[in-house]
């Protein structure tokens, strides 16, 4: 797709022309403008190796004669700059979003209360079973619907928008493809910042159960009217009702660029609903409701959520080096240890209060010799190591392997085997550390381990964990046996 239009920043009258490129992919979006200056109309200074447009917020379009009409384009990165003669010069932006239909002002005014997103294998991860094309005896219409509603706090809940289309087919009467797309619903205006969190947030937890790095598109969503430049004169005015009261809303469709090196988003292969780790296909919709609240809830544990879901993909670059398995592993086991704090906060309370208390002895005494002694010998209470904590969390999820029947020897040993392998690695002994079977295996069963921590922090039963590490391939394979 190609606008061409006049773009400027706000609030000021130095319109430059220039045209939008959106890749069909969504892949990139690229402003190129003609022109004898920066948009703020400075003109450009070749000697200044110091630039003024490495980064512009916001920039508006006036492409009237187009499909788009109104553009706001947010979060604009300076691309290149070629000359074209004279003193002409093409200035290339790479774009983040493109906002239609409305003029945006101010970064503060992008503000939202409804967002439609779309994520690859959503109506595999959501729809469970409902998905399945199922016989009927007379076909239906294309249809569009809300086949289900997931709270996952006083401020947001998400619609499952479930739609089906009907076509003829060679081998049958007819056929159904069924897609679905996400709806972000909040009770009260929010920011670009928030709308993205929470959708980074969703993504990691689908790549988490799918085991695959996954991308989102935000398709549109409905903006605070009284933010839209010249609103009066709006003509993309839609009227919700709150609690019997009207409240005026723009729709905007949004473009956004995907931040993944990765296939086209469109094109992607749907993953089936045995490669995931829970789904609309193994749980009920309470269940699910509850594992997505409780993900979004522990914001705490999200590091550590990120520890594991930065060894689920090793990208498609070649030969994994030893310093990219290394670091990983070692990132395995500190988010082990870290869950390991968290599932013991007393520890980290027994020393605060500690610190605290040893302070005022140290400011009761007046014999600097005294003082410097407490400085010296009064220390901390001994802290677990690393070995006591993956024991405790082998030991806490015991039941748990000895149902899958994984080698109770192995994991028996894995504490103190993971623990000298990282006190070598994080100490630069690589030279003593053979990157073998013992460093894969224990890699593999740090992985599994992490996992289980996170299935349990979400709430989910030790039984069910049993099932879910059961049935799915890629985590099975990695109980030692």
């Amino acid at each position: 797709m190609k606008e061409s239009g006049l773009w400027y920043l706000p609030n000021s009258q130095n319109k430059i022309p220039g045209k939008l490129f959106l890749d069909n992919n969504k892949s990139t979006i690229t402003l190129q403008l003609f022109t004898t200056s920066y948009l703020s109309g400075n003109l450009f200074e070749f000697a200044n190796t110091k630039r003024e447009d490495d980064y512009v917020e916001l920039i508006l379009g006036d492409t009237s004669n187009g499909p788009l009409g109104d553009i706001t384009l947010f979060a604009c990165s300076f691309s290149k700059l070629a000359p074209i003669g004279g003193v002409l010069y093409q200035l290339h932006y790479s774009v983040q979003f493109v906002f239609n239909y409305v003029h945006i002002l101010q970064r503060t005014h992008l503000k939202f209360n409804h967002i439609e997103v779309l994520y690859p294998n959503s109506d595999n991860f959501y729809n469970g079973w409902n998905s399945m094309n199922r016989e009927e005896e007379i076909p239906r219409n294309e249809y569009v619907k809300i086949s289900s509603t997931f709270r996952i706090d006083d401020e947001l809940s998400i619609d499952i928008v479930d739609s089906k289309r009907h076509a003829i087919s060679m081998s049958k009467d007819y056929e159904v493809k069924h897609s679905n797309h996400l709806k972000f619903n909040y009770n009260k205006t929010v920011d670009i910042d928030r709308i993205y969190q929470d959708c980074v947030t969703l993504q990691k937890m689908m790549e988490f159960s799918s085991r695959r790095k996954l991308a989102f598109i935000l398709k549109s969503a409905k903006i605070d009217f009284e933010n839209i430049k010249d609103h009066q004169q709006h003509t993309n005015l839609i009227l919700l009702k709150s609690d019997d009261v009207e409240e005026k809303m723009g729709h905007t469709y949004i473009f956004s660029r995907l931040t993944l090196n990765q296939e086209p988003f469109e094109n992607q292969r749907k993953l089936n609903q045995n490669w995931l780790l829970f789904s609309g296909w193994t749980e009920s919709q309470d269940s699910l409701n509850s594992l997505t609240r409780n993900w979004f809830e522990n914001q705490s544990l999200h590091p550590i959520y990120d520890f594991y879901l930065d060894t689920i993909d090793w990208g498609k670059d070649g030969a994994i080096s030893n310093v990219n398995f290394n670091n990983r592993y070692l990132n395995l086991i500190q988010g082990l240890e870290a869950y390991y704090d968290y599932l013991n906060p007393e520890y980290k309370y027994i020393n605060e209060r500690f610190i605290a208390e040893r302070q005022k002895v140290y400011n009761a005494l007046e014999s600097k010799e005294l003082k410097h002694w407490v400085g010296n010998h009064l220390k901390f209470p001994k802290q677990a190591t690393l070995a006591y904590k993956l024991k405790f969390l082998c030991d806490r999820y015991s039941e748990i392997f000895l149902s899958l029947k994984a080698n109770a020897a192995l994991i028996k040993s894995y504490p103190y085997k993971a623990k000298e392998y990282r006190h070598k690695l994080s100490h630069g002994k690589i030279n003593k550390t053979f990157q073998g079977k013992d460093l894969n295996s224990l890699y593999a069963f740090s992985q599994v381990l992490l996992c289980m921590c996170i299935l349990d922090s979400i709430g989910m039963e030790h039984k069910k964990i049993v099932d879910r590490i059961d049935s799915n391939p890629d985590i099975n394979r990695q109980i030692p046996r």
